[in-house]
Formats: structure tokens, sequence, C-alpha cells
């Protein structure tokens, strides 16, 4: 009995259609079967109840289960996720990384090439400009040189011309008063030009042969007095020495 009311509702459903099958024969159709209530013992009513409440504690711990399972595989694939999410995040971090380093490489390349090109354009500068001031003083030299040069020659051709027409001038004067009067005139223009005395300023005259010479030295003495610069009037000048007469 137990096992009929357990499979209550699919007996039903074959009554039902053995029911309609034969009914079918007679042209008659069958709308329903039902298999009434049955009243079964109350301690086989409380199998029953038992066995539908294990049933359903073992669906609820099934379910239960099925829940835990399905929440730990949640639990594994979010962190599965979020390690590859940190996967990522430290792969992209890298790439991000490389690219700063390859970017900071080009700069500094960039910039060394700048640099090198600058260095270069100013050395270039200073080497043409080097040579331009080196052409400029080696053509200012040559110039002066040239200057120097043709002045040397001016100069020389000028002495030259002065000179031939010094010594023509010679020959004339000396042609018209004779070389010795010539040669004369020279000697006594070079004697003037240099302040030579022919005549000497003092002149010594003695009265005597005896006396002449005491004479003349005290001409001498006198002259020497007269030619000495004014001296303190509280010096006494020298006594002349008292000669025999």
């Amino acid at each position: 009995m137990l096992e009929f009311i357990l499979t209550r509702t699919e007996r039903q459903e074959k009554a039902k259609a053995y029911v309609s099958d034969q009914l079918h024969q007679f042209n008659v159709e069958g709308v329903e079967t039902m298999i009434g209530d049955l009243t079964a013992p109350e301690a086989l009513m409380k199998t029953l109840q038992d066995r539908k409440i294990a049933e359903e504690s073992s669906a609820t711990v099934q379910m239960q289960r099925d829940l835990a399972s399905q929440r730990q595989q949640l639990e594994r694939e979010n962190a599965i996720a979020d390690q590859q999410r940190a996967l990522v995040t430290s792969e992209q971090n890298v790439k991000i990384a490389a690219q700063d380093a390859d970017s900071a490489r080009r700069k500094a390349e960039g910039e060394a090439s700048v640099t090198k090109t600058r260095a270069t354009a100013e050395a270039e500068s200073r080497k043409i400009s080097a040579t331009a001031e080196g052409e400029a003083t080696l053509a200012r030299a040559g110039n002066e040189a040239k200057a120097i040069a043709l002045l040397a020659q001016a100069n020389s051709s000028k002495i030259l011309q002065e000179g031939e027409a010094e010594a023509k001038v010679i020959q004339k004067k000396t042609e018209a008063i004779g070389q010795g009067n010539y040669a004369a005139i020279q000697v006594a223009e070079k004697l003037a030009n240099g302040h030579l005395k022919l005549v000497p300023d003092i002149q010594l005259v003695g009265s005597g042969a005896s006396g002449s010479a005491v004479e003349a030295l005290l001409q001498l003495i006198a002259v020497k007095q007269l030619s000495v610069p004014a001296q303190d009037p509280t010096i006494q000048p020298p006594t002349p020495p008292i000669l025999p007469g």
C-alpha cells in the first residue's frame, strides 16, 4: 500500500489511459480518471511523512552542497580572475616601464644628437672664423709687406735720385770753382757747423823774454778768476803770489 501511495500519480495516469482506450471501443470518450483518496494507517502515514521529510532534508542538504560547491567554484574563479587581473596589471606595468625606458633612451639619444650637432656646428663655425681671420691676417700682413716694400723701394729710389742730383751739383760746382777751392769751402762749412774755434779765446802776449812766462801765468790766473761764477762775499778770494820784480 505504501508503494501504491507513493506511485499514486503515475498509476492514475496509467488508469486514465487504459480506461480511455476501453471506452473508445464503444465510441465513448473518457474525460478523466481519478483515483480516490486512500485512507492509510497512521503508522504508514507517519512513515510516509518521515520519508518525505527525509527526502526534503536530503534535497535541502544536496542543494546546500551544490550551493557551497558553486560558491567555492565562484570563489575559485574570482581568485583566478584576480590573479589574472594582477598578472595583466603586472604585464601592463612592465610594458609601460619598458616604453618609458625606451622613450627616455630615445630622448637621451635625441638630446645627445642635438648636442653633438650643435658642437659640430660651433666647431665648424669657429674653424671657418679662424680660417677667415687667418686669411685676413695673412692678407693684411701681405699688404703691409707689399706697402713696406713699395715704401722702401720709393725711399731707395728717392735717396738714389737725391744722391745722383747732389753728385751732379757737386760735379758742376767742382767744375765751376775748381776742385781745391770746393774742398776748402766744404772744410770751412763742416768746421762752422761743428762750432769748432779756429782762433783761441785767450791770447797771452809777453813784453820780454825773461818776463814772458810770468806774465803769461798771471794773465791765465786772471782769466780763470773772471770765468769763475760769483761766490759768497764772506769767502775771501786767495791772495795772489808775490813774484820778484
